[in-house]
């Protein structure tokens, strides 16, 4: 586990930190919240991110302003990652344009591991949660998306009944037989 939280960072550090870390197999948890990582240290991210051998299962990067090109390149990797279960991309001031949908919809339906986004306090507007919950019908393994709770009350129904379908049923416990 490595948190390096409210660090400087920047980009020139995130590419730094992607020398020593994309080819490291041992790390399960990568927090780099509020490190003021932006659309250019977003590429060592990524290759963080495709590293084939990887373990990681949680990767944490509230709070960067990675902005569209930056988000886009990070969806593009997770596209590919292995191991990842849980991301979050909070407040990283991106938008939902058509290029960032398109990449969270290859993101979401290629990386079948990937079943937890936290996408909250970011710019999607109620077409763009249509479009996620579009996805989500593709892509049943996803099963948390969170969003702000700023959103309109339907839209928050429509994506709350979508999650809700992905859920994995619950086993029925079977009577024992005497």
């Amino acid at each position: 586990m490595i948190k390096l939280d409210h660090n400087p960072i920047g980009d020139d550090g995130a590419l730094i930190l992607a020398q020593s870390l994309g080819y490291n197999p041992d790390v399960n948890l990568l927090s780099l919240t509020y490190c003021e990582i932006g659309s250019l240290g977003a590429e060592g991210l990524f290759e963080i991110i495709i590293y084939q051998n990887s373990k990681m299962v949680e990767l944490a990067l509230t709070g960067n302003p990675l902005k569209d090109e930056g988000i886009i390149k990070i969806f593009t990797g997770l596209a590919a990652a292995k191991a990842l279960n849980s991301v979050y991309l909070s407040d990283c001031q991106w938008e939902d344009t058509e290029p960032v949908l398109a990449s969270l919809e290859m993101a979401m339906k290629n990386n079948t591991t990937l079943g937890k986004y936290d996408l909250k306090h970011n710019t999607i507007s109620e077409e763009g949660i249509e479009k996620i919950v579009e996805i989500l019908g593709q892509a049943n393994h996803v099963n948390t998306v969170t969003m702000s709770e700023f959103i309109s009350e339907g839209a928050m129904n429509m994506l709350t009944e979508a999650l809700a379908a992905n859920k994995p049923a619950k086993g029925k416990k079977g009577k024992k037989k005497k």
